[in-house]
This record gives structure tokens, sequence and C-alpha cells, in this order.
């Protein structure tokens, strides 16, 4: 029987997917911002990745939204209120 290197008895009973892949568009401007974050931050923990840094921001503010709903930071940002119609005051 071939042998799979490095999966052991997971190559037969199939493995857990541990994380999800997903592809986001971001501005420039905050690649940069996440560029330099990560760079400072590795200094002091080599095995950070960028997605452990937009995995954390991502669930805490959604955890913010979640707590404070319409209330929150989140919500007020990407929901915008509600608009007049031209002709009605």
């Amino acid at each position: 029987m071939p042998r799979r290197k490095g999966k052991g008895i997971e190559a037969f009973l199939g493995e857990e997917e541990t994380q999800g892949k997903a592809t986001f568009y971001l501005p420039p401007k905050l690649l940069l911002e996440l560029d330099d974050v990560w760079l400072e931050l590795r200094r002091e923990n080599r095995k950070l990745r960028k997605s452990d840094i937009v995995a954390w921001a991502l669930s805490q503010a959604l955890k913010l939204y979640r707590e404070k709903g319409k209330e929150s930071e989140f919500y007020r940002a990407l929901v915008p209120k509600e608009e007049t119609w031209p002709g009605t005051t």
C-alpha cells in the first residue's frame, strides 16, 4: 500500500479542517497598516500570521456587534442612516 508521508492515520480517517479560507478585498492603506503591525508583532512572536491578526480583529468587531447591536460602532460604520428621499421633509 502506498504511504502518504507525514499524514499518519489522519490520511485514512480524514482530517478535520481547522481553518477555512476566504478572500477579501481591502484598501491598500489598510493592507500597509496590517503589514506594519504584523512586522512589529513578529518581533515578539515569530509564529504570528496576518491571518491571526485579522481573525482576532474580526472576532472582536463581531463580539461588540453581538453585545451592542445597532448601538455598536461596527453597525454605525457599516449601515447608513435612513436617508430622506428628495421632496420629503
